[in-house]
This record gives structure tokens, C-alpha cells and sequence, in this order.
């Protein structure tokens, strides 16, 4: 039987150390967003299909509620519980996408056993700290969600490619980046540009996203945990982007002075023969 031939695969280019692909990391970071606005935006109307019940309109009658976000803020719990199961899984898409950028060793099933157990810790850790900061004891369940969500955007992708630090004397170096990179923000090239920006910028924007909620607007959107949520979601693909753009900025200054230095080399050997033939006539 006639077989059509097969196309040839173009190999993959790993990047060297440092190095970022930035025209594939621009374009995987417009799909995160849209991943990431459907998680909140889109899933939360599944809940029609398990609890069987027309939404009512909570907003008076002079300030009504647009139909847009009826299915959103009438269940604020199932929509936490949405958006953490499409966190999850577009998570886990991202991680995969930053790892192979890192170089990582297609070890899946370890670097997912540490991420995970990275994220429940956070988890843990955070749902603490929200509630200290002032988080309704009666609504813990949405407290929850809130904390997995946020460990999930910021332990899974880190712990996922970088793995957890040994303990012994040669996790030194792994332990000083992972604070360096996760306490400080402060990242040395573009790869880590993309893990610390994104992670920083979940953590400022569901603490922004908390702001609403001290306004005295009664308003069906000001739901405990919804602002946060979205807050750190808008803020998880902000510092994406602004992680972009300085990595580009800087990439486009080192090839400004890498080209003025090679015209200056140019320019030195055109003058070294003059400069010869001139010694030579004197």
C-alpha cells in the first residue's frame, strides 16, 4: 500500500544558559492569560450543570448586577473551587513549558511529587497568614481555596523546575537561588525572570485584590475570596509580561553594545594598516 511520506520534525533548540526564548515565552504568556481569565471568568458557570438552580440576582433593584456575573458571585465557594481545579491544570501546562526553557531533565513523576508536596506546604502556610491578616473564620473553605490558588501560581512553578534544595553540603547553591529567587525577587537573567516576576506579582495582586473588599459598595462582586482571586491571577500574567519586557530590554541593550563593539573592531583594524604604512614612510 502507497504511504505518504512522513514530514520531518524540525529538532528542538534548547537555549543556552540563561537564555530565554523570548518570541515562544510571549506567546505561551497570551495563552496563560486566556487560561488563566477562563479560570474565573468561564469555569464558575459549570456549576449550574451540579446544582440545578437558576441564579437570582443578588444586587438591588436601582444598582442591578450585570448577567455576566450572576454565575460568579452567587456561589463564591464553587467558584474558588473552579478556579483552583483550572489553576491546577494550567499549571501544570506552565510548568512543563518553563522546564523545558530551563533545560530540566524529563524526570516527571519526581519534579511533580516535590512540586506537589511544595504546594500543599504553601498552602498550608499561606491560609494561615490570610486568616491573620484579617480573613473571615465563617468562610474558611473560600480562605482555603484562596491559599491553594496562590500556592499553586507560586510553589508549583518553582519547585517544579528548580526542584527542591538538598539538605547536604550540595544543595548550598540550590538553596541560595530558591531564597534568592522567592525572598528577594531578585532574579540574575531571563529564565529566572519567569519564574520570580509571575510568582511576585500573584502575591501583590491578591493582596491588592483585597482593597475592594473593605469598600462599603455591598456590592455581590466584593464576595470574599473573588477580588483576591482575580487580584493574583491579573497579577501572575502582569509579572509575566513585565518579566518580558525587562528581559528584552536588556537583551536589546546587550545587542546595541555588542554591535558598537564590533564596529569599533572594525573600525580599529581599517586604521591599523594605515597607521603602519604611515610609520613605514616616515
Amino acid at each position: 500500500m502507497f504511504k505518504l511520506p512522513r514530514r520531518a520534525r524540525a529538532p528542538r533548540t534548547v537555549a543556552a544558559p540563561g537564555a530565554l526564548p523570548l518570541q515562544d515565552y510571549f506567546g505561551a504568556l497570551g495563552y496563560l492569560a486566556l487560561l488563566l481569565g477562563a479560570c474565573i471568568a468561564i469555569l464558575p458557570r459549570s456549576t449550574d450543570y451540579f446544582l440545578m438552580t437558576p441564579h437570582t440576582q443578588s444586587a438591588s433593584a436601582d444598582r442591578p448586577e450585570h448577567p455576566f456575573l450572576t454565575p460568579i458571585t452567587a456561589h463564591p465557594a464553587a467558584s474558588a473551587a473552579w478556579c483552583a481545579a483550572g489553576v491546577a491544570t494550567t499549571m501544570v501546562w506552565w510548568g512543563n513549558k518553563v522546564a523545558r526553557w530551563w533545560g530540566a531533565p524529563p524526570t516527571f513523576g519526581e519534579r511533580s511529587r516535590d512540586a506537589l508536596l511544595a504546594t500543599a506546604g504553601t498552602a498550608l502556610l499561606l491560609l494561615n497568614v490570610i486568616t491573620l491578616l484579617g480573613a473571615p473564620v465563617s468562610h474558611i473553605l473560600e480562605s482555603a481555596l484562596l491559599a491553594l490558588t496562590l500556592a499553586l501560581l507560586t510553589a508549583w512553578p518553582v519547585v517544579y523546575v528548580l526542584g527542591i534544595p538538598s539538605m547536604y553540603d550540595d544543595g548550598i547553591v540550590g538553596r541560595w537561588r530558591m531564597t534568592r529567587l522567592v525572598c528577594a525577587t531578585d532574579a540574575h537573567d531571563a529564565r529566572e525572570r519567569a519564574l520570580a516576576y509571575p510568582l511576585a506579582g500573584a502575591l501583590v495582586g491578591a493582596w491588592a485584590g483585597a482593597v475592594p473588599l473593605a469598600l462599603d459598595w455591598d456590592r455581590p462582586w466584593q464576595s470574599w475570596p473573588l477580588t483576591p482571586l482575580v487580584g493574583a491571577l491579573g497579577g501572575f500574567v502582569a509579572g509575566g509580561y513585565w518579566a518580558f519586557t525587562q528581559s528584552a530590554l536588556k537583551a536589546l541593550h546587550q545587542d546595541i553594545e555588542e554591535e558598537k563593539a564590533a564596529e569599533a573592531a572594525a573600525a580599529d583594524t581599517t586604521k591599523t594598516p594605515a597607521r603602519k604604512r604611515k610609520n613605514k614612510t616616515k
